[in-house]
């Protein structure tokens, strides 16, 4: 029985040599949110689309995936647009994060619940951390999908606490099939009481911050 890791190099080996990833919608929509500077880390990189447009924005980026095929894919297309960034193999179940190091995390198209207080702990006070992944609403195009790796629709607002949510499309009645969060590490404890910046536009309803996108517009 092939492992997961197994499975990814088969697609990737599939790919032409030239072949670049395109961004994730959301990571664009979020330029005003991003630090500009600073470390990021992209969890399950694959052959790095996001991580090469932070690269090409000057942050220090960290890429972790299982496949070596996909990072060398990776690296192939960093050296050939002179970009740096480290790149790292490794099972993220078993990989420790460094507490306090990261100004900006990603973990997009990628789901491991085990990794969310390590996640916490990794990103530093002032920090951003975007989640982006299919839902459950995913088996009615994809019904052999694995549920194990499906969001529950409204579950990411519960991983975060203490931390400010700023744009989210996740709720229990939502119809897309993927969900994503946006938030950002207070700078210190006592700003854990406040909502939101005071130099970043925030919306609000009756029961807490809505975010900066309307639902749905980046899935």
């Amino acid at each position: 029985m092939k492992t997961d890791q197994q499975r990814w190099d088969k697609k990737y080996r599939g790919l032409p040599a030239d072949w670049v990833a395109a961004p994730d919608a959301l990571l664009a929509r979020c330029t005003h949110l991003l630090p500009g500077y600073g470390e990021a880390l992209d969890l399950a990189c694959g052959t790095g689309g996001d991580l090469l447009w932070l690269a090409a924005r000057k942050y220090h980026v960290t890429g972790i995936d299982s496949s070596p095929v996909a990072l060398e894919h990776c690296r192939r297309i960093l050296a050939r647009a002179n970009l740096e960034a480290a790149l790292v193999k490794a099972d993220l179940d078993d990989y420790a994060l460094p507490r306090a190091h990261f100004d900006l995390m990603l973990m997009i198209r990628y789901l491991s619940r085990r990794l969310i207080p390590a996640i916490r702990a990794a990103l530093r006070p002032g920090g951003l951390v975007i989640i982006k992944t299919f839902n459950r609403n995913h088996l009615r195009r994809a019904p052999r999908f694995n549920p194990d790796y499906l969001l529950t629709p409204g579950e990411l607002h519960d991983w975060f606490p203490g931390i400010t949510c700023l744009a989210s499309n996740d709720d229990p009645a939502m119809a897309a099939a993927t969900s994503y969060w946006v938030g950002r590490k207070p700078l210190n404890v006592q700003e854990c009481m406040k909502i939101g910046d005071e130099d970043e536009e925030i919306h609000f309803r009756s029961d807490g911050p809505v975010g900066l996108f309307q639902r749905g517009s980046c899935c």
